[in-house]
């Protein structure tokens, strides 16, 4: 009888521990009826905003949404579901700003929306952003009703700014703002990681104070940390802005001074200025940089990069060595040759242009 029961177990693995264990934690409803059984049975919609191509989402599928804990967590708090924004439910898609996968999303036994978790979660971390969302000191939504309508002490601004981030990839430095410009003990390490992380407004209260105090904050967190946040914060400025001449003269000055073995870095701000920067003496310096990058760490990216700057400046045959380099480097590694095969048309166009 054992054998048989084993047997069965072999042949129906559906009935198994490890298959429960495997069971996902969504229901098969759309939004509008996930909200009808939420309030009837008065749990909140926990909606996992995702698109079967999206490998973060992938991840979570197979290493979180299916742990017991997770499933035990959630099963008689949320009625939980999952859809994919790039097939259905697009003007909800519109409404709820889904700009990138995976957007956690909680809503209350009413549907209206109390907290925003943008990016993939390991298990434990899953857990405890999930708690946060009855929580109206730290649910995202409840820390932005108060702050709009009413006031946060300094400790709630703080965990608005850090909840702000995880719900959007971003500050609105309006909101640094706010906190810095009530914030007595300025120089505490955790305002540090606020200055350090977010801010990226050179016209901000914030960044006009903390260049006003950066002095003091060497003194604290020492020069370099502090002089590299400085050049960051304005190269991040006026690469959003577009302003590439004042980027190019900051990213020079930041190479100089701290990048001498960092060759992502370096091919990082040699390819901004090759796509985006007409004006050869800008990318001359450029070139410098990408052959600093070859020399460090010679790989696919920087070869490609030093291409497209010899391209720009009408090296032709320099441009075709860099890019014949590029692709067999890529090829060797499985990666795609698309953007070769790009720039290699571009070089023949440009040679059959001089003809």
């Amino acid at each position: 009888m054992m054998k048989f029961f084993l047997f069965l177990t072999l042949l129906y693995p559906i009935y198994s521990e490890e298959s429960i264990k495997q069971e996902i934690i969504f229901e098969k409803l759309n939004f509008r009826d996930a909200q009808t059984k939420a309030k009837k049975e008065k749990k909140g919609i926990f909606l996992n905003a995702s698109a079967d191509w999206c490998t973060p989402c992938i991840w979570m599928d197979k290493n979180v949404f299916n742990q017991t804990e997770v499933i035990e967590s959630m099963k008689d708090r949320f009625v939980s579901i999952k859809i994919d924004f790039d097939k259905e439910e697009l003007a909800l898609k519109e409404k709820l700003k889904i700009d990138s996968y995976p957007i956690l999303l909680y809503f209350n036994s009413r549907g209206e929306l109390i907290h925003r978790y943008q990016g993939p979660l390991n298990k434990e971390e899953f857990i405890s952003e999930s708690n946060k969302a009855f929580n109206p000191d730290q649910a995202f939504y409840s820390l932005k009703y108060k702050y709009d309508r009413i006031s946060l002490s300094q400790k709630l601004l703080y965990q608005y700014i850090l909840s702000y981030h995880k719900a959007w990839g971003y500050v609105d430095n309006s909101i640094l703002d706010s906190y810095f410009s009530k914030e007595k003990d300025l120089y505490k390490e955790e305002n540090w990681k606020l200055l350090d992380s977010y801010l990226t407004d050179l016209d901000s209260f914030t960044f006009i104070l903390f260049k006003e105090k950066r002095f003091q904050f060497q003194k604290r967190f020492s020069k370099e940390v502090v002089e590299k946040k400085f050049l960051l914060t304005q190269m991040q400025y006026h690469s959003k802005k577009e302003n590439w001449d004042k980027y190019a003269k900051i990213a020079f000055e930041y190479a100089e001074k701290y990048l001498d073995n960092d060759w992502k870095s370096l091919d990082g701000i040699a390819w901004k200025l090759a796509e985006h920067s007409e004006d050869k003496n800008v990318l001359k310096r450029a070139e410098f940089l990408a052959k600093k990058s070859i020399k460090l760490e010679p790989n696919f990216l920087n070869y490609e990069t030093l291409a497209i700057i010899n391209l720009k400046l009408g090296k032709l045959k320099e441009s075709h060595s860099s890019i014949t380099t590029s692709m067999n480097m890529a090829k060797e590694i499985g990666e795609s040759l698309d953007s070769g095969i790009e720039i290699l048309h571009k070089i023949l166009n440009k040679i059959f242009e001089t003809k």
